[in-house]
């Protein structure tokens, strides 16, 4: 009786093992994604096309909102502060 390893080398799938785990891991996540993106679109009533933008955009960013939420005070604040004091140059 063979086991799965012993198949394998006698096969041969031409890759390492760790080209092969990383092939799994990508698998995962692609899964990973389709089901989120699934689940979204029953949820929200999208597009899978537009919920599987969505599951992307979120896995992406993921770690990027403390950043993005201080560009964003600051770009808001220079915006304030430059139609703030264009106002009161030009009143009216």
């Amino acid at each position: 009786m063979f086991s799965f390893s012993v198949l394998s080398h006698l096969i041969g799938s031409g890759l390492t093992h760790k080209q092969r785990s990383l092939v799994i891991i990508v698998i995962v996540l692609l899964c990973y994604i389709g089901l989120g993106a699934l689940i979204l679109s029953v949820m929200m009533k999208l597009s899978f096309i537009d919920a599987l933008y969505l599951a992307v955009v979120s896995i992406e960013t993921i770690g990027m909102f403390p950043e993005i939420r201080t560009r964003l005070k600051k770009y808001l604040a220079e915006q304030d502060l430059e139609i703030y004091t264009r106002h009161r140059r030009h009143p009216g």
